[in-house]
């Protein structure tokens, strides 16, 4: 603290009267009543305030583009899932591309593969969501096993053929699964008849 011209001056550069005697202590200007001024604390909590406050925009902003990249990249990735994945239906085939959908052999015989079959369906799940069996007709030398697959709030219909060879006394096995509606599965057809087939070789293989 030092006077000039009847005032006096504290370390902050403020000014009071002369009738107030003033004095620092720790950094802080106190009067002689006893209450503190700490003007420069204030003024920095003050800015620091105004500082955050200005900066909401700017996040926002941020925030708002973040969003739109995301979105941008689920729609490319929907988009692309189309294109690789045309198709509403899937089956097992001598022909086919994908060499783990061939039509199975299995050593065993029609009425324990159907019997077998019936307790391997509900077992499955997709998306946390269990198969159902629908039915089971048969005769003397097929089997004809039908499953709904649910696929979140749609459900899928598949079907497992059966038929018996006498020559090599084993089963020729084939699946197919379609979707109800929709115009492309983005490849759920063809997971669903994996994940069968993966499951009939665990049990007969």
């Amino acid at each position: 603290m030092y006077s000039k011209h009847g005032k006096a001056y504290s370390a902050y550069g403020k000014a009071y009267s002369i009738d107030v005697k003033a004095y620092s202590v720790n950094g802080k200007a106190y009067s002689t009543d006893g209450k503190a001024f700490n003007f420069s604390k204030n003024r920095i909590r003050r800015t620091n305030f105004c500082e955050n406050i200005a900066m909401i925009p700017k996040i926002m902003r941020l925030v708002k583009i973040i969003g739109l990249i995301a979105l941008g990249a689920v729609i490319g990735g929907i988009a692309v899932l189309a294109i690789l994945n045309p198709d509403t239906s899937a089956q097992t085939s001598h022909n086919g591309k994908y060499e783990n959908l061939r039509p199975r052999r299995y050593k065993t015989s029609l009425e324990n593969f159907a019997l077998e079959t019936e307790k391997i369906i509900p077992s499955l799940t997709t998306y946390g969501q269990n198969w159902k069996l629908v039915s089971r007709s048969s005769d003397t030398n097929s089997a004809l096993i039908k499953a709904e697959v649910p696929v979140l709030i749609f459900t899928d219909d598949l079907e497992i053929k059966a038929e018996s060879h006498k020559e090599t006394g084993e089963i020729i096995v084939n699946v197919y699964s379609s979707q109800r509606v929709g115009l492309n599965d983005w490849g759920e057809n063809r997971r669903h008849v994996l994940q069968i087939l993966e499951a009939l070789d665990e049990r007969f293989n």
